[in-house]
């Protein structure tokens, strides 16, 4: 990055145009860091953390930090759509979820419903936590059949999604 001659800090790396870091990078990945950014990042889905790691540089060098830009702004790399996941305290949801997940009715207040409660022993992860309207909810706290048996399905298929997406035990 070029120098100012007043204040000795660094300007702005203007985009497209690669720095000696950058070119490097290339060399030691055998081709350029756009073609590899399409191949990995959106082809094989590899997360920003996996791709710094595969170039030889700090995530932070990567997607920025504080007014920093990064390599991703500079090259004009871009980022998949949907890559903002909710995370639930020790869970991954894989998509926000804006419906009840039992009647499937819109609402703009949803609440987290465990199906084995906490004081039960119910554990915090996606799999046990269902996002349900006020209604579903006080029908799976009350302990209707019908209820009961649509929430075990949904569980079931969310737990056999993350199976199918190969997500370790501690991300559910």
């Amino acid at each position: 990055m070029p120098l100012r001659d007043k204040d000795q800090k660094f300007s702005p790396q203007p985009k497209g145009v690669k720095t000696s870091i950058m070119l490097s990078a290339e060399k030691r990945i055998g081709h350029t860091l756009e073609k590899d950014w399409n191949e990995y990042y959106f082809k094989r889905k590899y997360s920003l953390r996996k791709m710094a790691q595969r170039w030889g540089i700090r995530r932070t060098t990567l997607s920025g930090f504080k007014n920093r830009q990064g390599w991703i702004k500079i090259l004009g790399l871009g980022k998949r759509k949907g890559d903002n996941q909710i995370r639930i305290k020790r869970g991954l949801r894989l998509k926000p979820i804006k419906r009840c997940e039992l009647c499937g009715i819109k609402r703009k207040k949803l609440v987290d419903a465990h199906f084995i409660q906490e004081k039960d022993g119910g554990p915090k992860c996606f799999f046990n936590i269902l996002k349900l309207c006020q209604n579903c909810h006080a029908d799976l706290d009350e302990g209707d059949n019908k209820t009961i048996t649509k929430a075990r399905k949904v569980l079931f298929l969310k737990a056999n999604k993350a199976l199918k997406l190969r997500l370790p035990p501690w991300r559910w």
